[in-house]
């Protein structure tokens, strides 16, 4: 189950990755844009730093695994910006007038 449960967390991560891309390119104003290509570069560089570190082809040091850290405050880092990420690409259609809708039939 090692090999298996690690290829199906990278592929979960890849996921999670891909799901933050599409937010960059569907992003509707400057904020959103820069907020969700900073999610990315944040979610990959942890995602290689770690897993290089697994593999042994890097150094040890504390970055965690995105959603997967033990700690309060690695988990909070993550999916903060990715739920602020998630609700930028969501269109603002509310409208708001001054003067209330008319009523298609009367109050009795």
């Amino acid at each position: 189950m090692g090999f298996i449960g690690a290829c199906g967390l990278i592929a979960l991560d890849v996921a999670v990755v891909v799901g933050a891309l599409r937010a960059v390119f569907s992003a509707q104003d400057r904020f959103g844009l820069l907020l969700s290509v900073g999610l990315v570069s944040m979610l990959a560089f942890h995602m290689i730093v770690n897993i290089g570190m697994t593999i042994g082809i890097m150094p040890v040091t504390g970055i965690p695994l995105p959603f997967m850290s033990y700690g309060g405050s690695a988990l909070i880092t993550t999916t903060s910006p990715s739920a602020s990420s998630s609700t930028s690409r969501c269109k603002k259609t509310a409208s708001f007038s001054a003067t209330p809708p008319a009523a298609s039939t009367p109050l009795r």
